[in-house]
């Protein structure tokens, strides 16, 4: 083991100048790589992440192959590592890594308020929807049965490639009185029997969000200043290639299924 750790000490040290000329600071490469990592998986991954997953990769390898070489390759990138976490120490940048005991699905959106609005936010720890509030300048409107209504969230949002905003229904707010009735709920205020209309806010949209919902009960609801009335959930959104092929070549193999819709399922 001594001489696998002196061979080490050989790649992290004596070939380090080299490396720097041909491919750039390894620490910089390294970052870069969190990076595209991050936009590939719609998840954040840190640059001690990413030495960590390069370690494990050659410590993988050896394990397969047992050859000294992925063993060497594993403690000089741990070298590296610790050369990295000493520098980025000393310059006040050093990254943590997500706490696996913490809510490590949260990631950071940077947005704006252009009007008077209650800040978007989470109704508990383990919701899925960002409960959006209408702004407190919002005059108050009464909706009959089939309008509608689109209200400027008084929210813009830079979100990032590869990302979407999807608005969807709140429970308490789409569900009408008769349907809390029927299951024994007690009403409760605010706006009810309202759906949402238009949903999608795309990355390259700059603008403010706008709240579009239409009463789909059979009684007015009102809607004021302050009312939690949506809930976006935060969503990648990878584009698709369409490749256009003869219908015969389409699948691959025949489902039990086929064409059968509307109601197929049900028979």
């Amino acid at each position: 083991m001594e001489n696998i750790l002196e061979k080490a000490n050989d790649i992290v040290n004596n070939r380090s100048e080299e490396r720097d000329r041909q491919y750039g600071p390894f620490s910089e490469c390294m970052r870069r790589t969190s990076a595209i990592a991050s936009q590939m998986s719609c998840k954040e991954i840190s640059t001690i992440d990413a030495f960590n997953v390069l370690v494990a990769l050659k410590l993988a390898r050896e394990a397969y192959s047992h050859k000294e070489d992925n063993l060497l390759d594993a403690v000089a990138y741990l070298g590296g590592l610790n050369n990295f976490i000493n520098e980025s120490t000393v310059t006040g940048q050093l990254e943590i890594p997500f706490e696996p005991t913490k809510s490590s699905n949260r990631v950071d959106i940077k947005f704006a308020k252009v009007r008077d609005v209650k800040t978007p936010e989470y109704g508990s720890a383990g919701a899925a929807g960002i409960d959006f509030f209408v702004p407190n300048d919002f005059e108050t409107v009464e909706l009959a049965h089939g309008e509608d209504v689109l209200i400027p969230s008084g929210i813009k949002a830079n979100i990032p490639q590869g990302m979407c905003l999807l608005a969807v229904n709140k429970s308490g707010v789409a569900s009408s009185p008769m349907a809390k009735a029927v299951a024994g709920m007690k009403p409760k205020q605010g706006p009810q029997g309202l759906l949402v209309g238009a949903c999608l806010i795309d990355c390259d949209y700059q603008g403010e969000i706008h709240l579009h919902v239409f009463n789909a009960s059979t009684v007015h609801t009102t809607i004021k200043a302050g009312d939690k009335l949506a809930q976006f959930m935060y969503l990648p959104a990878p584009q698709a290639k369409f490749n256009l092929v003869d219908e015969a070549d389409l699948y691959e193999e025949r489902s039990d299924r086929g064409a059968g819709g509307f109601g197929s399922t049900n028979d």
